[in-house]
């Protein structure tokens, strides 16, 4: 059952629009890159624990802080037994376990961070954590290299990873369990949601300016700016997706806040930011119908406040 989603994190959100409007420096273009394949491998996994039958609660994308220190878990299933958390790496080609030294190799010589050290650096912290918190369960960390398409040489048959190949026969044991979740599973699962951080206090991206973003009407599904309005259509002339003029201005409208915290939402703003392509007429009557409208003196500007 899942408990708890997985959305994308706020930090990928913001470069993703970034790399859109803006040419990202290579440093952090190489960061959003990575965060993007970090998060499409999350998602793929997620794909196997939706299928899962048997009582567990699945819990996705959980950020802690304890003792001063902020540790991640990418996926934690409670099972009546014990604790499940999953650290997933979404690797690609040929590796090599160099056992000597716990470390994995991208062929030819590029290190790569092991993802069993960092996993027990988190395992550690959950289990002071929840001792602390007056819980004392039995905890099975595991490492998953989700993507297909990744070999790892001298991989050591003693260690607690698991290849794409090996997933459906490890799912089909863990779904072959009988045993029932107590209340007080929940009660677990409700705390851990609970102590759950929304955002990490440190960020990776990079400073920018209203000024030095490129303004236009951006298509919804491939990015491109090459999107023309027909009739109640946005129509993008690179991938041929239609969107719904109304829905593709709110889409600007929500990218446009997310950015800009502090800016008034304001038609001829959002007519800006949409590239000049859809009317003020007509981003007046969509800001009226989907916002609230609030006027101070000669200033006017619309605000999210009623509930969508």
């Amino acid at each position: 059952m899942l408990y708890k989603p997985r959305t994308e994190p706020g930090e990928l959100t913001v470069l993703r629009m970034l790399d859109i409007r803006s040419a990202l420096a290579e440093k952090d273009a190489n960061y959003y890159a990575n965060k993007k394949k970090g998060f499409e491998g999350e998602l793929m996994f997620d794909e196997w624990t939706g299928r899962l039958q048997s009582e567990c609660l699945v819990l996705n994308d959980l950020l802690f802080e304890f003792n001063n220190t902020t540790f991640q878990i990418d996926s934690l299933i409670v099972a009546p037994e014990r604790l499940y958390p999953f650290e997933v790496k979404n690797l690609y080609g040929d590796h090599v376990y160099e056992a000597k030294n716990d470390r994995i190799i991208r062929l030819p010589d590029v290190d790569v961070t092991n993802p069993l050290l960092q996993m027990a650096r988190n395992d550690s912290q959950l289990r002071n954590m929840l001792h602390t918190l007056g819980y004392s369960p039995q905890i099975q960390s595991t490492a998953v290299f989700i993507n297909p398409e990744f070999t790892l040489f001298h991989a050591p048959y003693d260690k607690p990873m698991l290849v794409h190949s090996q997933l459906n026969r490890f799912f089909k044991k863990f779904d072959s369990r009988k045993t029932r979740l107590t209340k007080n599973h929940y009660q677990l699962a409700d705390h851990l949601v609970a102590l759950h951080q929304v955002e990490s206090r440190y960020s990776n991206v990079p400073a920018y300016e209203y000024d030095g973003l490129r303004k236009a009407l951006f298509c919804g599904r491939c990015g491109s700016a090459f999107v023309g309005v027909e009739g109640h259509y946005c129509v993008c002339g690179a991938c041929g997706e239609r969107e719904i003029v109304d829905a593709a201005v709110m889409r600007h409208v929500w990218e446009y806040k997310v950015l800009f915290h502090g800016r008034k939402i304001t038609t001829n703003d959002i007519f800006e930011w949409c590239g000049g392509r859809v009317s003020k007429r007509r981003i007046r009557r969509v800001l009226e119908k989907n916002l609230d409208l609030v006027n101070k003196r000669r200033w006017s500007f619309y605000e999210y406040i009623r509930e969508h």
